[in-house]
C-alpha cells in the first residue's frame, strides 16, 4: 500500500530557494505579490537577503506555520484513497511505496516536486492564493506521471532534464487526466496553462482514451511536428 509521510526541513527550505529562481520565473511583480502575502518584510530584498532570512529564521518559521501544516495533514486524511484511485484511473502502479510531503516555509508560490528523488514534493502550507491540498495532489500526480514515462520508455534522460521540452509540457497537461477522474473526498482543480493551450487543442482528441494511450499518442503527435 502506497503511503505519504510529512516532514519539515530547514536545509531543504533554503535549498529550494537556491534551486528555483522564483523571481525570474514569475517576474518581479508576481514574486513581490507572493512575498507581500506571506513575508511582507522581504519585499524588495535581494535574493541573498531572502536566502539568509530563511537560513537564520527557519526553525521559527516552521513553528509559526504549524497550524497550517496540521490542517493540511488533516485535509489529506480525507483523501486517503488517493493513491489507489490514481492507480485505478491511470492503470499504472505508483513507482514507490512511500512518498514524502516536505512542509516548506519558503516555497511561497505553492508547491513543486523533486524529480531526482522521485518521491518528494514540497508544499507551502500557509498558501492562500491557491489551495494547499490541491497543490499537494497536483505535485504527487506529477511524480506518478514520470513513473509512467519510465515504464513506457518514452524519451531520454536528457528529455527528463529539459524543463522546456516535450515531456515537461505534456506533464503539465496530463496531470489533469487522473485529477479529473479520481473519486476522493475532495474535488481537485484542473489547469490548462496559457502556454499549453495550443498543445492541448492538438491532443485533447485523445482525452477519452485510457491513460496509456493518451500519453503515447500525445507524445507521438507532439514529437512528430
Amino acid at each position: 500500500m502506497t503511503t505519504l509521510k510529512f516532514f519539515s526541513d530547514v536545509e531543504r527550505d533554503v535549498q529550494l530557494l537556491r534551486t528555483f529562481d522564483l523571481r525570474s520565473f514569475f517576474g518581479e511583480e508576481t514574486y513581490n505579490y507572493f512575498l507581500s502575502l506571506y513575508y511582507p518584510e522581504l519585499v524588495g530584498k535581494t535574493h541573498k537577503e531572502i536566502v539568509d532570512f530563511f537560513h537564520y529564521n527557519g526553525e521559527r518559521l516552521i513553528r509559526e506555520m504549524q497550524q497550517s501544516s496540521e490542517q493540511l495533514k488533516k485535509d489529506w486524511k480525507k483523501c486517503n484513497n488517493f493513491f489507489t484511485e490514481v492507480e485505478r484511473v491511470t492503470g499504472f502502479a505508483w513507482k514507490h511505496d512511500t512518498y514524502y510531503c516536505h512542509l516548506s516555509s519558503s516555497f511561497i508560490c505553492g508547491g513543486c516536486y523533486d524529480l531526482e528523488s522521485e518521491t518528494i514534493v514540497s508544499v507551502f502550507p500557509r498558501v492562500s492564493h491557491c489551495n494547499a491540498l490541491d497543490t499537494l495532489l497536483h505535485e504527487l500526480v506529477h511524480l506518478h506521471f514520470w513513473g509512467v514515462i519510465d515504464e513506457l520508455e518514452l524519451g531520454t534522460a536528457e528529455d527528463k532534464e529539459n524543463t522546456k521540452g516535450t515531456l515537461w509540457h505534456l506533464s503539465e497537461i496530463a496531470v489533469n487526466y487522473p485529477l479529473e477522474r479520481i473519486r476522493i473526498g475532495f474535488k481537485p482543480s484542473l489547469h490548462i496553462y496559457k502556454q499549453h493551450e495550443e498543445i492541448w487543442q492538438h491532443i485533447k482528441k485523445y482525452w477519452h482514451l485510457n491513460f496509456k494511450e493518451f500519453i503515447r499518442r500525445s507524445y507521438h503527435d507532439m514529437t512528430s511536428k
